[in-house]
């Protein structure tokens, strides 16, 4: 009898387990996501032209010699007259960088070396820069040279356009909702995005016809015309129609 007990009380305990098993499965089956209707995508976008208010240049000091130490010795007294040069244009952002040195090899072995560091100038002011520059020439090389929109800048021209692609989002919103006959929209998700594209920078040639310049003595300032950028931002979404 007692043997009898245990075997009911296996048999009810491995049924309460299926029925534990089951109601969550039964409870997700009957709770999946519905199906939603009336949902449609869109996206607009608007873009403009910014003016070029930032003149930023990359000049380098560069030699090369068959003693490390003399030519480290060149490379960081260049570098310090280019600074004392730069101390007489205060309105002019300037920062060294990327100090490097390397081996020349001839046939396999180390003859010599070569060493460079970057000087970078920035400035809204571009005449001081252009200033700048022709002195520099003197003793360094000019790398590159662009023209960009200051922050506060940007910020602002992205700001406007932003107001712009919200109102063209609720008026293409707004043509959905007439066209499909619905009373009302609401939002889902919208998502934003402010594409930039890269700024206009000196071709090739032509910095190097500056730097070629630079070893026949004075060099004169250089032509520039600092253009414009052009900025866009893109409003995308999720509307349901109500």
């Amino acid at each position: 009898m007692q043997h009898r007990n245990r075997r009911w009380a296996l048999r009810l305990t491995v049924w309460l387990w299926l029925i534990i098993a089951l109601v969550p499965y039964s409870a997700f089956a009957e709770g999946d996501t519905p199906v939603v209707y009336d949902r449609y995508s869109l996206q607009v976008s608007t873009e403009s032209e910014v003016e070029n208010d930032l003149m930023t240049v990359v000049l380098v000091v560069e030699d090369e010699d068959r003693d490390s130490a003399a030519l480290a010795d060149r490379i960081n007294q260049n570098m310090l007259w280019a600074l004392l040069q730069t101390e007489k244009f205060p309105d002019i952002k300037t920062q060294t960088k990327r100090y490097s040195t390397s081996p020349k090899y001839e046939q396999n072995r180390i003859v010599g070396w070569r060493s460079s560091q970057e000087l970078v100038l920035e400035s809204v002011e571009f005449e001081s820069v252009k200033k700048a520059v022709a002195i520099l020439q003197e003793k360094l090389t000019v790398r590159a040279m662009q023209f960009t929109p200051q922050s506060v800048t940007r910020q602002e021209a992205e700001n406007a356009l932003l107001d712009d692609a919200l109102a063209a989002f609720r008026a293409r919103a707004s043509l959905i909702q007439k066209s499909m006959q619905a009373s009302s929209y609401r939002v889902i998700q919208v998502m934003i995005d402010a594409g930039r594209q890269g700024p206009p920078v000196y071709a090739r040639n032509e910095v190097m016809a500056m730097s070629a310049k630079s070893s026949m003595g004075a060099v004169a300032a250089p032509a520039t015309d600092a253009g414009t950028s052009r900025i866009r931002i893109a409003v995308s979404g999720e509307i349901q129609l109500q």
